[in-house]
């Protein structure tokens, strides 16, 4: 169905469950946070702006993002059976929320943009973006991110939870694409966290 907030905001808890289709008409604001069990979501280009962005069960579910944008305190998929189509689309984790990204290989952008994050499952990401500067990025033990283009602020820092292995971004180039990783350097070796440019 075609779904229109018509400028509205939702204060409650928002649950989507069944295996209908939403197409969201305008831009969703939500001021709890939403759990996605199963059905179909496009975002069509809208923003959809919420609390946590949950999503849990073995139902079949759809994400079609085209350019829009999902902002969120925290990202979550502890599910299964979940399909994204992110276009062009950004996911905006804010505060120090973290990324489950739940081991999907077709995510376009994802924005952390608090202080501090934690990111886990093996996420294949277009462009990882981190900012602001002097934030602490943590990656969970066994992970591999898989990301095109790596872009940060300076001072960023980069560390792997289980041996508090820390990352630095060594220089102040922005851009790291085509398996060129130099511009990262690990303070002590072991572990097993990796982040990989494909």
């Amino acid at each position: 169905c075609n779904y229109t907030m018509a400028g509205q905001t939702t204060g409650g808890i928002v649950s989507i469950e069944g295996a209908g289709s939403i197409v969201l008409q305008d831009n969703f604001l939500c001021t709890s946070y939403i759990d996605w069990g199963s059905g179909t979501v496009n975002v069509n280009g809208k923003s959809i702006t919420c609390g946590e962005f949950s999503l849990t069960g073995a139902g079949a579910k759809t994400l079609t993002l085209g350019a829009g944008t999902i902002n969120c305190t925290i990202w979550t998929y502890s599910g299964s059976n979940l399909t994204v189509t992110a276009n062009t689309g950004i996911i905006k984790v804010s505060g120090t929320g973290a990324f489950t990204g739940g081991s999907i290989t077709t995510y376009n952008e994802v924005q952390l943009n608090g202080t501090a994050h934690t990111i886990s499952g093996s996420n294949t990401i277009k462009t990882l973006r981190l900012k602001p500067s002097g934030q602490v990025i943590t990656f969970a033990s066994g992970a591999i991110q898989k990301v095109r283009t790596l872009l940060w602020d300076t001072g960023t820092s980069i560390k792997q939870d289980a041996t508090n292995i820390t990352w630095h971004v060594k220089e102040t180039r922005r851009n790291i694409i085509n398996g060129c990783v130099t511009h990262l350097c690990r303070s002590s070796s072991g572990g097993s966290g990796t982040i990989l440019v494909d």
